[in-house]
């Protein structure tokens, strides 16, 4: 049961013993790609890529940090998945009723990557500050935006926020470019930006 699962997983999480956190990583990614153990609605999916983000605070030692951030970005990758499975019809009719949630976590968690890269809190993640928020945020979400192209272009869901949000998000970073003469001191998320438009 993946509730189960996930009751055992934040229950170790305190355990900040390099081998525990990369087991923690480890078993979020086989839960997120096992059929039969996926989460389901939104709730579930946020639990396990939370605990992946979590890992990437600045407690953590340098092998747990660079293993968080490849997971928190396959995550991602998942979670955005499940929504194009289920519009590619590859689990059948009756066979997953989730879509819904599907749809529901994945607009709630690029509202996150987006507030997250934009260096406000987010509001379904329970994660606090990461090292470089703004930028890796934007590198995830340029991953998660190439990885899943035609997701984002016909789903409403998405449209709203990729339109607003991410313009939004690139007039804030054009105003900081602009008014550092050019001499952005976060560069790197001002490039991240410009990808993910």
């Amino acid at each position: 049961n993946v509730n189960e699962i996930l009751a055992l997983l934040h229950g170790v999480e305190a355990v900040h013993e390099e081998s525990v956190q990369l087991k923690i990583l480890q078993t979020c990614l086989v839960v997120l790609q096992s059929p039969g153990l996926h989460p389901k609605n939104a709730d579930e999916i946020f639990s396990v890529i939370s605990l992946c983000f979590r890992a990437m605070t600045p407690r953590g030692k340098g092998q747990v940090t660079t293993t968080a951030s490849a997971t928190v970005r396959q995550a991602v990758a998942i979670a955005f998945s499940y929504v194009e499975v289920e519009d590619a019809g590859e689990r059948g009719e009756d066979s997953d009723p989730s879509r819904e949630e599907y749809i529901k976590a994945s607009s709630r968690l690029l509202e996150d990557l987006i507030a997250l890269s934009s260096g406000s809190p987010a509001r379904w993640l329970q994660t606090s500050s990461l090292p470089n928020q703004k930028t890796f945020s934007l590198e995830v979400l340029d991953f998660a935006l190439l990885s899943h192209p035609k997701l984002f272009l016909s789903l409403s869901a998405f449209e709203s926020s990729i339109s607003l949000r991410v313009v939004q998000l690139l007039q804030a970073q054009l105003q900081d470019h602009i008014a550092a003469a050019g001499k952005s001191s976060n560069f790197e998320g001002f490039k991240a930006v410009l990808k993910c438009v």
